[in-house]
């Protein structure tokens, strides 16, 4: 994929018509389908619900053959775009936890694995989840201008996935695993702490374990272990106040705990390729 990318929210919220609430967009593939070959790269969370066509659908290295009633879920930081485009129509909700600021726990969205970055990015579902989930998308796009409805409605959309995800052939027995509680108690633990608790020793006092168990129950249900986990969602808020806050990056670094910048822009190239300045210039 190319170095530059075109991020769907900074774009959309250029339209000065625009009544979209500003943690929140729905669109269709007419929004994305301006300029050809274009990839697209934001800091919120993606959902795509194809309706008709088919098409290949590249997220990062990953290529996925989409078709209509398949769902394609991308995570925040991930680079995508469609290639091979036959007759593709699509439903795109894009949305940051800031829509869920009002009475919500803002932490569950960290506990929904088709976000866990080892995830696969596309679901096919069937006719009738196709037709509950087609429901609940009628009615969000209903109330896209509503801020006091969107978040509930949502809630209820990602719910939803989250439980056909886990009805997936290959996810069964994820889901019926003991040890997989555990994984989701650590995630919400690091959603709600990660700004200011960074060593495994805390989440593991936290769930009354010990450290080296932690990492080994993580590493077992997710390839990654404890400390890795803490780092990647380090990165993604990095990334994220580096794309939308205007913040210098040695102030990024001492918000995020890092004992100075160096070790921070150590840390972001470990997992980027690019300096944080790198990154800054290419969004």
């Amino acid at each position: 994929m190319p170095n530059s990318y075109i991020d769907p929210i900074k774009h959309f919220q250029t339209n000065p018509s625009s009544k979209e609430l500003p943690s929140f967009l729905i669109a269709d593939e007419k929004f994305f389908f301006g300029v050809k070959g274009t990839v697209f790269r934001s800091y919120y969370y993606s959902i795509f619900y194809f309706q008709s066509g088919e098409a290949q659908f590249e997220v990062g290295s990953e290529s996925y053959f989409v078709k209509a009633g398949d769902v394609a879920i991308v995570g925040p930081g991930l680079p995508y775009r469609w290639l091979n485009r036959k007759e593709l129509t699509f439903d795109a909700i894009i949305f940051n936890s800031d829509v869920f600021r009002k009475g919500f726990d803002t932490s569950f969205i960290n506990m929904l694995d088709y976000f866990c970055p080892d995830a696969d990015k596309v679901m096919e579902m069937d006719k009738e989840q196709r037709h509950n989930f087609s429901t609940l998308l009628t009615t969000l796009k209903e109330v896209r201008f509503k801020d006091a409805a969107v978040p509930g409605i949502l809630h209820a959309v990602l719910m939803l996935l989250q439980e056909y995800y886990h009805k997936l052939p290959q996810n069964k027995t994820i889901s019926q695993s003991g040890k997989a509680e555990f994984v989701s108690t650590f995630r919400g633990l690091l959603a709600e702490h990660i700004t200011n608790k960074k060593n495994v020793s805390f989440y593991a006092s936290e769930m009354n374990i010990t450290s080296k168990y932690l990492s080994e129950i993580l590493m077992e249900e997710t390839g990654w272990t404890a400390k890795k986990w803490i780092e990647y969602h380090l990165i993604t808020e990095a990334k994220t106040m580096l794309s939308y806050s205007k913040l210098p990056i040695k102030e990024v670094s001492y918000q995020l705990g890092y004992q100075d910048a160096s070790h921070f822009t150590k840390a972001f190239k470990k997992w980027t390729q690019l300096t944080p300045r790198e990154f800054g210039i290419g969004v």
